[in-house]
């Protein structure tokens, strides 16, 4: 699956860090360390970045990390922005966010559910307008 925004978050937990790897392993992303090799999460790096095919953690310190940062969206502690924009891709609408009408919703799972929509005005979020949203729910 190709995924279309590059983005980055900061994670102190290691809990939250193994259950988003976790979440964006369900959704189709390759863990890669910073070493460009597969991992078995156990690394302590509090960023992880996201890229079109993979995600991997590591340090402000990590090349990876600062290749990334100039021209990935920088999500800071907001997991649940990073999600938003990690999940963005044209394959399917799971875990994405639609608007309509000016209102914003998010997809739950491959089809939109638990929302009465009109096909012919919704359409996906644009990354600006997801990190607008999430700006504006703080």
């Amino acid at each position: 699956m190709t995924f279309t925004t590059p983005c980055f978050v900061r994670v102190e937990n290691p809990e939250k860090r193994n259950n988003l790897r976790e979440w964006a392993k369900n959704i189709g992303y390759n863990f890669v360390d910073v070493a460009g090799i597969e991992s078995d999460y156990s690394d302590p790096q509090p960023y992880i970045e996201v890229f079109p095919h993979s995600f991997r953690s590591t340090t402000p310190q990590g090349n990876s990390f600062y290749v990334a940062s100039r021209k990935a969206i920088d999500c800071g502690e907001n997991i649940e922005l990073f999600k938003a924009l990690a999940a963005m891709n044209y394959e399917n609408n799971r875990e994405q966010w639609f608007v309509e009408e000016g209102k914003m919703f998010k997809c739950t799972s491959d089809k939109i559910n638990n929302y009465s929509y009109n096909w012919l005005t919704t359409r996906k979020a644009t990354a600006e307008e997801i990190v607008e949203y999430f700006k504006n729910k703080e």
